[in-house]
Formats: structure tokens, C-alpha cells, sequence
């Protein structure tokens, strides 16, 4: 099961896993076991508007949150989880292949 959510932090993320008993050791962006890929992507940006000779028009700017994708063979209950929930992109940033 594939698993996209938008959280507070890396640290509280990291509570809410520890929450449904899954420990990460030296979780930086990207953790894989037998049964669960973490990826970590962080700030979002909105889509940006360029000129016709490619010039970004305005500044960055950045969807709430902090994201993360998770695959895991196994369901993930995250009714638990107190800092991150799912979000269902049309599009996903980021995705597993």
C-alpha cells in the first residue's frame, strides 16, 4: 500500500511511527526494509509560472506541511498518528516505481 502524507516535522513524524511501534535508526530521507519503504521529501513547491524566455515569474513558494511517502506491505492504521495525515495528491510529487 502506497501512502502519502503531509506532517509537522521530520520529528514528529518520526513520534507518530513510533506511536504504531515502527522504529527507524538513523532516519535521514530515505528508510527500506523487507516490509516498508519511507521516503522523506519535505517542502513541496507550488507550480511556477515562467516567461516565454524561461524566467520564473514571482518567488517560490511552498505547500503546507512537510510530505512523506510510505510503501508497505502491510496496512498502516494512522488513525494514531497526532502530527501527520494522509493527503491524496491528483498528481503525487514524488512516487515509487
Amino acid at each position: 500500500m502506497d501512502y502519502y502524507l503531509k506532517t509537522t516535522s521530520k520529528e514528529d513524524f518520526i513520534q507518530d511511527l513510533l506511536s504504531i511501534g515502527i522504529e527507524l535508526i538513523d532516519f535521514e530521507n530515505y528508510f527500506q526494509n523487507e516490509l516498508l519503504i519511507i521516503d522523506w521529501i519535505g517542502q513541496i513547491p507550488n507550480p511556477i509560472e515562467y516567461t516565454e524566455s524561461g524566467e520564473p515569474i514571482g518567488e517560490i513558494t511552498f505547500r503546507v506541511g512537510q510530505h512523506v511517502n510510505i510503501r508497505s506491505i502491510d496496512e498502516i492504521d494512522l488513525s494514531d498518528f497526532n502530527h501527520s495525515q494522509s493527503v491524496l495528491p491528483n498528481a503525487p510529487y514524488r512516487m515509487f516505481s
